[in-house]
């Protein structure tokens, strides 16, 4: 099964399982919580779920698969293994735009509900003042060529902002532990 259609799969699972936000938003909730708290970041996730309305639908070793690469990926010497999980690019451009924008709403809950508090690192934090500004966003695009190459260009934005927080966090001491 390719990428499109697990991110599919997966989002049609959450959804019948009751969950009352969409997989971008709950995978952008792990993110934060990974940076912020890697080692509790689990069973933090797993009541986020709950709260959410998240019920026994779900396999508990899918959601700990989805959990393990997130953690596997930011974990990474490089950090470009991480990717925020968005629908497929085959999906309609208003779609993956609001998406982000839950990603980034998701991201920023993690961090808060972890307790990251507020980061000293100027990149880090200019990196979060942008992602609030994505949270932001507005499904209403023209799905034209620039629109396209934006939401290129805003993922990979993101991909480095969230390197770039859980990087700041790291270094005074948050976010270090075992996932």
């Amino acid at each position: 099964m390719g990428s499109a259609e697990a991110y599919e799969r997966l989002e049609r699972v959450l959804r019948q399982a009751g969950l009352g936000t969409g997989l971008a938003d709950a995978h952008g909730v792990l993110a934060g919580l990974l940076c912020a708290d890697a080692e509790a970041a689990w069973g933090r996730w797993r009541r986020h779920l709950r709260a959410e309305g998240l019920g026994g639908g779900v396999p508990e070793a899918e959601l700990r698969a989805l959990h393990d690469a997130a953690a596997a990926a930011l974990a990474e010497e490089t950090g470009f293994g991480f990717t925020p999980l968005l629908p497929p690019d085959e999906a309609p451009l208003a779609r993956r735009v609001a998406a982000l924008g839950a990603w980034c709403q998701g991201f920023l809950f993690g961090l808060g509900a972890a307790g990251a508090g507020e980061v000293e690192d100027e990149a880090a934090a200019e990196a979060l003042r942008d992602l609030w500004q994505i949270a932001q966003v507005s499904d209403e695009v023209a799905a034209d060529e620039a629109d396209e190459a934006a939401y290129a260009e805003l993922v990979e934005f993101l991909r480095v902002a969230v390197q770039l927080v859980r990087e700041a966090l790291r270094a005074r001491g948050r976010g270090d532990g075992p996932a």
